[in-house]
């Protein structure tokens, strides 16, 4: 129904491997998967890329966000795009603020519009909608 009604619809989905998650991203035209530049947060991406395909769940343009949520990376950007087999356009730099804004279900962009976080999601957003735009206009 929104695919009908709607120019694009924006999903936050839950990490759950279920039926109705692998409908929604086989219909979707993008896929963002957030990810953070450790062994674990890459292991995941790469165990449920394998989850995906095995359930034949074909996202038209797949793609990363990498969030950086301590100073120090455990693994370079070069290692993770290596691990997921692919370029990773979007970063969310890290901020200290990050780990207070969590805990305290305060959206980070709410309190600090020029951090690192709603900066990436106003490019993310402009990008989207050029990419939209152009599909609606031919």
């Amino acid at each position: 129904l929104l695919r009908k009604h709607m120019i694009f619809t924006v999903l936050d989905l839950p990490p759950l491997f279920h039926p109705a998650l692998t409908a929604m991203l086989d219909m979707s035209d993008v896929g963002l998967h957030v990810i953070t530049p450790d062994v674990i947060s890459v292991r995941t991406a790469v165990q449920t890329n394998r989850a995906l395909d095995k359930a034949n769940v074909h996202i038209k343009q797949k793609s990363f966000i990498l969030n950086h949520v301590s100073p120090a990376p455990q693994l370079s950007q070069a290692t993770v795009e290596r691990a997921v087999n692919g370029r990773i356009p979007f970063h969310v730099g890290y901020d200290p603020n990050q780990e207070q804004a969590l805990p305290q279900g305060k959206p980070l962009a709410l309190g600090a519009v020029d951090s690192p976080l709603p900066t990436v999601v106003k490019r993310m957003a402009a990008v989207i909608w050029k990419r939209m735009s152009a599909q609606i206009k031919s």
